[in-house]
């Protein structure tokens, strides 16, 4: 395309142009957040809002969110409040979920399952040290674990992140609310002698599907030191939800959490026991 051109034909921002590259984040659709808004999956897609409604504009900067590392424009809080009301329950349980909302993230009530679009699985592990060909590209990536209608994990927020990437915050934080995180394990190419992670050279990778040999060349190019031989070590990663939103029919209900089979872990989250059987 002319350069001239393209530039005479610049216009507003459509969810369209930015999911051309953020749906595919992570290797293919969906594959690392899990949350990729679409009309079947996300309320606001569906009721044709752009992501430009939320992550606002100011002179070309984008309002970031959620625990990204670098903002544009940090001084702008991309929140379900902005919108909201902060007590936006009716009915006879107003009371009761409206205060719930000083501790609980919406998201947490109003995002019960992520990759719910069927079209659209996550992966939940990433296994580099099974270099697989892709029959579409001809180039080898990892081995992947695909899966729907994942459950999250929940965890205390305060919006900090430790690196690598995992939330900050406990029931004693009183900026903490309890969010929904997309747990994903990965199995990292690392050093035998040292059990310390290295970088690998991605061309060679791919183009050979060669771990030793990416290895090898990422290390001297990053000036690692490297014993020569390798091993999988294991990390994981945590990723904030905040797409795919259900509708209201398909928020989670009272048993979700506080029933027989309820899925908040209390001790993990600092509780001896669920504390609403303690009234």
């Amino acid at each position: 395309m002319d350069i001239l051109q393209a530039a005479q034909n610049v216009q507003k921002a459509t969810s369209e142009m930015c999911l051309r590259c953020h749906t595919s984040t992570g290797g293919g659709p969906n594959h690392k957040h899990g949350v990729t808004p679409t009309k079947d999956s996300d309320v606001h897609m569906a009721k044709g809002m752009e992501c430009t409604a939320c992550h606002t504009v100011k002179a070309h900067k984008i309002a970031g969110g959620a625990d990204i590392k670098a903002h544009e424009v940090p001084e702008v809080i991309v929140a379900c409040t902005n919108c909201h009301t902060a007590a936006p329950h009716k009915g006879s349980q107003k009371t009761l979920l409206n205060k719930h909302g000083n501790r609980i993230a919406c998201q947490t009530c109003h995002i019960p399952a992520i990759a719910r679009d069927p079209k659209q699985p996550t992966a939940i592990e990433r296994d580099w040290t099974r270099p697989v060909l892709i029959e579409a590209t001809g180039l080898y990536g990892p081995t992947n674990k695909m899966a729907n209608n994942v459950m999250p994990e929940y965890r205390w927020w305060n919006r900090m992140m430790l690196v690598p990437p995992e939330p900050v915050g406990s029931k004693n934080d009183p900026k903490a609310k309890i969010f929904p995180w997309k747990k994903t394990t990965y199995t990292v190419i690392g050093d035998a002698a040292t059990d310390k992670a290295i970088f690998i050279k991605a061309g060679v990778y791919a183009i050979t599907g060669d771990v030793a040999a990416a290895a090898k060349k990422g290390a001297e190019d990053a000036k690692q030191s490297y014993s020569g031989q390798w091993k999988g070590i294991k990390e994981t990663m945590s990723f904030s939800l905040n797409h795919q939103v259900a509708s209201k029919s398909e928020a989670l209900k009272c048993a979700d959490c506080h029933g027989t089979k309820g899925r908040l872990d209390w001790k993990a989250l600092g509780y001896e026991g669920d504390p609403m059987k303690k009234k």
